[in-house]
C-alpha cells in the first residue's frame, strides 16, 4: 500500500484540488490518497502532528494555483512567512525526510521564483513541476501525472527516483543522493520496514539483536561496558551490512528505548569503522528523527551525528531538515551543533531559519540558544525583524533578543527596549537584565527612566533590579539605591541595595 499526500491551499484551489484527488483515487488502485489533516487532537502540537502524518507517505504532491505564493491571513500578512503555516509545514517536513515532491500547477499558475520563498523553501523553487491545466486538457495531464506515479509505485527498487512528466527524477533540496536501490534479499522471509527505504533480511535483523542483547548497560544508562569490543566483533562478522541494519532496528517501531540505544551506540563508533556506507542523508535522518527526538537516546543520537564521518554540509542539511519540528528540550543541542558544521555560504540562510523559530519559541532556553546562534552568524539582515519580535516577546525572551540587539550595538533598538520594559514593570517578571542592557546602549541618558522604574517597582522586582545594575556607576541611579538601602521596609531590597553600593565603592 502507497500513501501519496496532497498539499493545497483551501481558498486557493479546492476545486481543481478535489478533481486531482478524485481522479487519482479513482485510477491508482492500491494507493491512498490523502487530501486533509482534519482530526488534529486538541493540545497537541499540530506542527509536529502534520509532520508525523506527511512522514507517512511515499509522495507529496504540492498544489500550486495563483495565490499560493501571496495567500493572506486576517491580518494581511503571507501566510507562507509564518512557520506555522500548514502548507509550509508539510513541505518542510517532506523535504526534511527526504519524501519526493512534485509541484503542482493549477489554474495557469507558474512556479514560484526562489525570492518569493522562505529560506526553508527555497529547494522547492528548482523542482520540476508538473502543468495540470483546465478543460480542455485537465484529463490529458492528469493522464500524464497518474501514468508517471504508477509508473514508480509499481516499483520503486529499480527507480533512481520519482520520474516526472519530463523524464527528470523528482528530488528532495539539490544536493541529497538518489534513493540507494534494494540490495538483493539474502533470506527469502523479511521484515517490515515500514519506515526504511530498504527491505532487510531478517536473519540479519535478529542477529544484530543478539549482539545488542551482550551489550550491559549501567543503572544510569551510561556508559555501556562492552560497546566498543562488541562493536568491532559485529564489523568482523558482518562487514559493511552492520550500518544499514543497525539503522533498520533504530527505526524500527517495534524497537525498545533500550536497544534503540544500544545500537545507536553501537552505530556511532561503527559509522567510524572502514568499509562503504549507506547515504549519509539516510544514516543521519535516522539519527535525529529516530534518535534525537527519543529522551532516552537523544544524547547518544546528537554525539553520534557530531562524531560521523561525513562532511559539514551533509551535516548540516540533515540538522537544517529536522530543526523545524524539533521540541524544546532538544532544539538547543541541535543549534549548538549547526553552529559547527553550517558552511560559511550557508550561514544567511541558516540566520534566517533560525529566526523563524525564535518568532515561535515559548522556553527561555531555547530562545537563549536561538539567540546565540544568530550572534554567532552575525545574522544583522535580522534586525528589523528582532526589534519588532521584542516588543511582543515575554520578558525572558525579550532578555535574549535585547542581549543581541545590545551586543551589535544596534542604537535604533532602545525604543524597543524601553517598550518591554513597559511591557513587564508592573509585574512580577524579571526587568533588571532588560533595565541593565537599556543603560548599556543609552548610557547616563537612560538614568531618569532607570530611576523612575526602580522606584515604581514592587519590592521582589526591585531587588531583582538591583542585582542586575550592580557595577553600574552612574550618580542618579546611586542616590535611588541609597534611599532605598536606608528607607525600604523590605529586607531583600535593603541587602541588595547595600551590595550594589558597596560594588561602586570598590570599583
Amino acid at each position: 500500500m502507497h500513501n501519496i499526500f496532497i498539499s493545497y491551499r483551501r481558498d486557493d484551489n479546492q476545486d481543481a484540488t478535489g478533481r486531482i484527488y478524485d481522479r487519482l483515487r479513482a485510477h491508482l488502485k492500491g494507493c491512498q490518497v490523502f487530501k486533509d489533516v482534519d482530526s488534529i487532537p486538541f493540545g497537541v502540537d499540530f506542527r509536529k502532528h502534520l509532520s508525523h502524518e506527511v512522514g507517512q507517505c511515499d509522495v507529496l504532491l504540492a498544489v500550486v494555483g495563483q495565490r499560493w505564493v501571496d495567500a493572506q491571513d486576517d491580518a494581511g500578512n503571507r501566510r507562507l512567512d509564518a512557520p506555522s503555516d500548514f502548507v509550509r509545514i508539510e513541505i518542510e517536513a517532506a523535504m526534511a525526510r527526504g519524501i519526493p515532491v512534485i509541484p503542482v500547477l493549477v489554474g495557469n499558475a507558474s512556479m514560484p521564483l526562489e525570492a518569493a520563498l522562505p529560506p526553508s523553501l527555497s529547494a522547492f523553487a528548482f523542482l520540476n513541476a508538473a502543468p495540470i491545466r483546465p478543460d480542455p486538457d485537465f484529463h490529458r495531464d492528469m493522464d500524464r501525472l497518474i501514468d508517471g506515479l504508477r509508473n514508480w509505485l509499481e516499483d520503486r527498487s529499480t527507480a533512481s527516483g520519482l520520474m516526472t512528466l519530463t523524464g527528470k527524477p523528482v528530488v528532495g533540496p539539490p544536493g541529497s543522493p538518489a534513493p540507494v536501490p534494494k540490495e538483493p534479499l539474502e533470506e527469502p522471509q523479511l521484515v517490515a520496514a515500514e519506515d526504511s527505504d530498504r527491505d532487510i533480511p531478517e536473519a540479519e535483523v535478529a542477529n544484530l539483536h543478539r549482539y545488542l542483547d551482550g551489550l550491559s548497560v549501567g543503572q544510569a544508562g551510561l556508559p555501556i561496558a562492552n560497546v566498543m569490543a562488541t562493536t568491532q566483533e559485529i564489523h568482523r562478522d558482518t562487514g559493511s551490512r552492520a550500518v544499514p541494519v543497525l539503522c533498520h532496528i533504530i527505526r524500527a517501531s517495534s524497537t525498545s528505548d533500550l536497544d534503540r540505544y544500544k545500537a545507536i551506540s553501537v552505530l556511532n563508533l561503527a559509522l567510524r569503522l572502514p568499509g562503504p556506507k549507506p547515504p549519509a542523508k539516510y544514516v543521519l535522518e535516522t539519527l535525529l528523527n529516530y534518535g534525537a527526538l527519543t529522551s532516552a537516546s537523544r544524547n547518544a543520537a546528537l554525539e553520534a551525528v557530531a562524531k560521523a564521518q561525513f562532511s559539514p554540509d551533509e551535516k548540516w542539511a540533515a540538522l537544517l531538515g529536522v530543526i523545524p519540528f524539533v521540541d524544546d528540550r532538544v532544539l538547543g543541542d541541535i543549534v549548538s551543533l549547526l553552529l559547527t558544521v553550517t558552511p560559511p555560504p550557508e550561514r544567511h540562510r541558516t540566520g534566517a531559519i533560525l529566526l523563524d523559530l525564535l518568532a515561535t519559541a515559548q522556553s527561555w532556553p531555547s530562545a537563549t540558544r536561538l539567540c546565540q546562534a544568530l550572534k554567532a552568524f552575525n545574522y544583522r539582515t535580522g534586525i528589523p525583524r528582532l526589534i519588532g519580535l521584542l516588543q511582543v516577546a515575554t520578558p525572558a525572551i525579550a532578555n535574549c533578543i535585547a542581549d543581541v540587539l545590545v551586543g551589535w550595538r544596534v542604537i535604533e533598538s532602545g525604543p524597543a527596549i524601553q517598550a518591554a520594559i513597559e511591557n513587564a514593570r508592573y509585574g512580577t517578571d524579571s526587568v533588571g537584565l532588560l533595565l541593565k542592557l537599556f543603560y548599556a546602549l543609552e548610557g547616563p541618558a537612560a538614568a531618569p527612566y532607570v530611576t523612575m522604574v526602580l522606584g515604581d517597582a514592587l519590592p521582589a522586582v526591585q531587588a531583582d533590579i538591583l542585582r542586575n545594575l550592580v557595577g553600574v556607576t552612574d550618580s542618579m541611579i546611586g542616590d535611588t539605591v541609597t534611599e532605598l538601602a536606608r528607607n525600604s521596609l523590605d529586607v531583600e531590597v535593603r541587602n541588595a541595595a547595600d551590595r550594589f553600593l558597596a560594588a561602586g565603592k570598590t570599583a
